[in-house]
């Protein structure tokens, strides 16, 4: 844990077991430990809000945060007030807002201004923030980087140096995989392939690129708001998998067809060059296979 608070009590009530009998220790934990290291002082009275927090992501992050009893707000393109990259932004939403954390995004690349928009609405927001002093985390990626090919990690790059300049905190996830969820996008569509039809498209190169980030991640960073400075944190398990494994596909094909990235980003490229509808893009494919297996 990042919190000064939740190490104190952790070692409070250790030291205490040692130095007294079972029965009395129990009741301090249940008491004191549980009750007051979920809500740590700094965090009791903070209102958050999630911009961007209905999807996979931010829903966990939601969740963790009222089970610990704080106030969050999320917002997303459907809700009302809403957040929409590329609009205008009202800034009504951050009033009595004490932290925002910044999970918004187009994935859509076939914009011609994809990375304008997602720039300049992060830029927005983050004007906000330091205009009226509330502590602001950027959501992005473990492959963001100004040198990338990739449009995705590109642009979360760009928009982790704005949140750097102006003094806050980014986050940097790996593969999202949270226990209690149902798994979403890409990812889950590769297992819902494979588990459907039994087949794995083991694409290559089949590098150990992929870091996890899980609902324990999620739990620290709920509980680490106040104690992240200005710089870049990564939240994962630290160990690097293949595909295979970190999707935990081993026993759900019978049969594994090894085929080449780029043997799958053309034919998505051509679909969007004459805009036929795909339920994958190039970039993501590129974002991934390219940027993981270079290790950046």
């Amino acid at each position: 844990m990042n919190t000064d608070e939740v190490k104190v009590v952790i070692g409070f009530s250790t030291n205490f077991y040692i130095s007294n009998n079972r029965l009395y220790y129990k009741f301090f934990k249940k008491f004191y430990a549980i009750n007051y290291i979920k809500v740590p002082i700094y965090l009791k009275n903070m209102k958050i809000l999630l911009i961007g927090g209905t999807g996979y992501v931010g829903k966990a992050i939601k969740n963790e945060l009222n089970k610990i009893g704080l106030s969050v707000i999320s917002i997303g393109t459907s809700t009302n007030p809403n957040f929409i990259i590329g609009e205008e932004v009202d800034e009504n939403i951050f009033t009595n807002i004490d932290y925002v954390l910044y999970l918004s995004w187009n994935f859509d690349t076939r914009d011609k201004e994809y990375s304008k928009k997602n720039i300049e609405s992060f830029q927005k927001v983050n004007n906000i923030c330091r205009k009226n002093k509330i502590k602001l985390f950027f959501i992005s990626t473990l492959l963001a980087s100004s040198d990338s090919k990739s449009k995705y990690n590109k642009t979360k790059a760009a928009c982790e140096n704005i949140a750097i300049k102006s003094g806050f905190s980014v986050l940097r996830l790996g593969t999202v995989l949270l226990e209690g969820y149902d798994l979403t996008g890409t990812y889950g569509k590769i297992s819902n392939f494979v588990s459907k039809y039994k087949i794995y498209p083991r694409i290559h190169p089949n590098k150990a690129v992929f870091e996890k980030t899980d609902i324990k991640n999620i739990k620290e960073i709920c509980l680490s708001l106040n104690s992240l400075e200005n710089k870049i944190y990564t939240f994962t398990n630290g160990n690097n998998l293949t595909l295979e494994k970190i999707l935990n596909l081993q026993n759900k094909y019978s049969i594994s067809i090894p085929i080449h990235w780029v043997m799958i980003y053309f034919p998505l490229k051509i679909l969007e060059i004459f805009k036929l509808p795909s339920s994958l893009r190039s970039d993501m494919v590129k974002s991934i296979w390219q940027e993981g297996s270079n290790g950046k």
